[in-house]
């Protein structure tokens, strides 16, 4: 019998606990409603972000579960808000030999670091998520990587090989494998490379080996392409076109004056090659530049018809002596 009443002692007191903090929690929401309150609002100075509060009072603000009402002049509607009220200056190391130490101020910044064991606490360690002015940043100060996708679909901006990699499936390893997948749904051009300094390289393509295709273009639903380049050098395409200025039409000007035969046998035997064209050894050094090629060997043909026609003359006027 000692025992059922002590039981029963117990709820009943485990029932005044919980009827007495219902009765308060309602007290509370009730006061709350007839001030004016604002519900799960949290922040530093205790209060929310008010379009009329100067910057000057504080040094900063965070708030968390701020959501106003339609009619408030509360500024956060997050469900965490770091405001920034102050510059952040940045001290940039010297770097030995090299530049002396700056201070960059960055403006009114609000940031928000992550650390751990293996990175250090300090300034310079782990992540940063960073608001200055109008500019964000997400940057990681470790010898590591950071990598922004969902699932395989990712990129990773590699620290250790200065590099930025696309397509990069979770786990797999920079030093025996190689991901580049980029896909572009515009209205504009889908890739435009452009750069300063005529000593370098808009776009470089480089493959392991001379036996890959390095570029294809195909058609919509097309199965062959219709331009290729291999890795080797080879370029495969439908059709080339290419625009010429001062084409070889003037050959057959009054004024053009045509080399005759034998200043043009002089010319070859001491040059061995067609005057205007390039040698071979300039080809083989530098390349042919096919359309300046293509004029060049239109206007031997126009200059050949014209020998024929020269000919055909010279022997007609033979033909009328006999």
């Amino acid at each position: 019998m000692l025992i059922y009443l002590r039981m029963f002692f117990f709820f009943f007191v485990i029932y005044e606990i919980i009827f007495k903090f219902q009765l308060m929690k309602k007290l509370i929401l009730l006061l709350c409603g007839t001030l004016g309150c604002t519900i799960f609002s949290f922040s530093q100075f205790n209060t929310t972000f008010l379009t009329n509060l100067s910057n000057s009072t504080s040094t900063g603000f965070v708030g968390i579960g701020v959501k106003p009402t339609a009619t408030s002049t509360f500024r956060g509607n997050f469900n965490l808000h770091l405001h920034g009220v102050a510059d952040y200056i940045e001290i940039i190391p010297a770097v030995i030999g090299g530049n002396p130490q700056l201070s960059v101020n960055h403006g009114k910044t609000v940031r928000f670091g992550m650390t751990n064991l293996t990175t250090g606490t300090d300034a310079s360690d782990g992540t940063e998520f960073r608001m200055s002015g109008l500019n964000f940043q997400l940057i990681n100060r470790e010898q590591g990587h950071l990598t922004i996708g969902t699932g395989n679909s990712t990129l990773r901006f590699s620290q250790p090989s200065a590099r930025a990699w696309m397509g990069f499936p979770t786990g797999a390893s920079e030093t025996d494998q190689r991901f580049a997948s980029f896909n572009i749904t515009s209205a504009d051009n889908a890739l435009f490379l452009q750069t300063t300094d005529l000593t370098k390289t808009a776009l470089r393509i480089k493959y392991i080996n001379d036996n890959g295709n390095a570029i294809e273009v195909f058609e919509t639903d097309a199965v062959k392409p219709n331009f290729k380049v291999f890795s080797s050098g080879f370029v495969y395409a439908r059709k080339y076109v290419t625009t010429l200025s001062n084409f070889p039409d003037y050959v057959f000007a009054d004024n053009y004056r045509l080399m005759p035969l034998e200043d043009l046998r002089t010319f070859i035997s001491a040059n061995k090659h067609l005057p205007n064209m390039p040698t071979a050894s300039e080809i083989e050094q530098d390349g042919a530049d096919l359309g300046e090629l293509n004029r060049v060997l239109v206007e031997k043909v126009e200059e050949l018809t014209l020998y024929l026609l020269q000919m055909e003359t010279r022997l007609k006027e033979l033909e009328g002596k006999k």
